[in-house]
Formats: C-alpha cells, structure tokens, sequence
C-alpha cells in the first residue's frame, strides 16, 4: 500500500481522481508526495529587464530625440530610468575640458632618466628623499620647456 498525504478535510473528487492518477503514475518518485501540475510557460525578461542600465539611457535618449514633444519623465518611466539620471545625461556637456593634465606631463625617457637617478642615488648607498625626486622631477621638466608640477601632482 503506498504513502498518501492524508488531508484533515475530505476531498473533493477531481482532487482525489488528480491524486490517486498522479501517484499511480509516478514509480520512481517519492510515494509519499503527490506531483503537482507543471506550468506550461517560462519566466521571460522584459526587454528593459534584459538591458543594462547604461543601454535603458542610451536608448531612453534615442527615444526623446525620435519624439521631442514627449516629457523626459514619460521616456524614464518607459525605460525604467531614473528621470534625474536622463535629464542629468541630456544636459551635461560632452565636451567636457578635463582639468590639470599634469599627470602627463612625464615623458617615457624623462620617467626612465628619473628611475636611473634613484637607482644612482641607491648604490651610494643614500637614501633618495622625498624632496631630492621632485626637485630632479622639476629640473628635468624645467630643461624641456614644460609647466612645473605643483607639490599636490606628485603626491597623487
């Protein structure tokens, strides 16, 4: 006799007949538990689901250009941006001018001369400070015309 779940209340007969057939049917499985009925269809992603964040912007921005009497809150709602993050990407400048640039300031050659001079300095046997590498750092940059770097590029 197989183990069958035993409800408290009676059940009605397409749940039992649903019961007895799937027990019935089901050899190699666990007796004591019925099968339950399979869904017939998957979990599918929405297209905005699949998409990053980055391609839901670009895309959102795409839209208010192909629709520009359209709000910018209606293209995030569609999109599922958020609408500060789409206005922000519309209105920030893309030319944007990068500030400082003495980071490089350095050429390979001015970088390799520098590496010489401390490994110099080292097999004298002293120790190369801290103010001793900027000054040679300026000097070098001094010599080929460039701006000096100020105290805060060398720290960074």
């Amino acid at each position: 006799m197989k183990n069958l779940l035993v409800p408290s209340a009676p059940l009605s007969s397409p749940l039992r007949t649903f019961l007895s057939a799937s027990s019935s049917d089901s050899s190699d499985s666990d007796p004591g538990l019925p099968l339950l009925p399979q869904p017939d269809f998957a979990c599918k992603l929405t297209q905005n689901e699949a998409d990053s964040p980055k391609e839901r912007l670009r895309k959102a921005k795409e839209w208010l250009a192909e629709h520009p009497e359209e709000k910018q809150s209606t293209a995030s709602t569609i999109f599922n941006v958020n609408r500060r993050t789409l206005n922000n990407s519309i209105t920030r400048k893309t030319d944007r001018k990068r500030m400082g640039g003495y980071n490089i300031v350095m050429t390979e050659s001015m970088t390799s001369a520098i590496h010489i001079f401390i490994e110099n300095y080292l097999t004298r046997i002293l120790n190369p400070t801290r103010g001793i590498v900027f000054g040679a750092i300026k000097q070098l940059i001094r010599e080929k015309g460039g701006k000096e770097p100020t105290e805060r590029w060398f720290t960074s």
